[in-house]
């Protein structure tokens, strides 16, 4: 009957072994702590170049919104967009238009046209997504400060492109 002897590890086996091991760590303790993280960009109403056009039949607002990352978790190219913009006072929109790009990074902001509104109280829900994945809940957005009683064309978005 053959006898086996029993077999050693090296210590440059052990070593490389650890070697491997220990990276895989950090980054399987920091995914579960960046998901839990709650990284809110701040969206503001530019009162300069927003306007509300509401004393007509139909209601429509100009909304021009800065996206600020003030707690520094989004990062300067990170992709944040303005999916959908509501009415927070369950009023109701019959049409919301981007006029651009409804994505930008932090600092930039994103123009949008709401039209035929029930009425003119600046009390929004912003739905949007940062870096290509959907927030959990909405930002509510006030802004008792925007120019009122402008000319209908100032809150009309532009034709399409030919």
């Amino acid at each position: 009957m053959p006898t086996s002897e029993p077999r050693s590890i090296s210590r440059r086996t052990l070593t490389k072994g650890a070697a491997w091991s220990v990276p895989a760590l950090p980054i399987i303790a920091a995914a579960p702590a960046m998901a839990a993280s709650a990284c809110i960009p701040q969206f503001t109403v530019d009162i300069e170049q927003s306007f509300k056009c509401c004393n007509g039949p139909i209601k429509n607002m100009k909304l021009v919104i800065d996206i600020t990352d003030t707690g520094n978790c989004v990062g300067a190219t990170t992709e944040i967009c303005i999916d959908n913009v509501t009415l927070g006072n369950n009023g109701t929109i019959s049409d919301v238009v981007f006029d651009g790009d409804q994505c930008t990074t932090e600092g930039g902001s994103v123009t949008v046209y709401l039209l035929d509104v029930s009425n003119c109280t600046v009390n929004l829900l912003v739905f949007y997504s940062v870096g290509g994945v959907p927030a959990a809940a909405p930002v509510p957005l006030q802004s008792g400060n925007i120019p009122s009683g402008n000319t209908d064309a100032a809150c009309q978005p532009p034709p399409p492109p030919a």
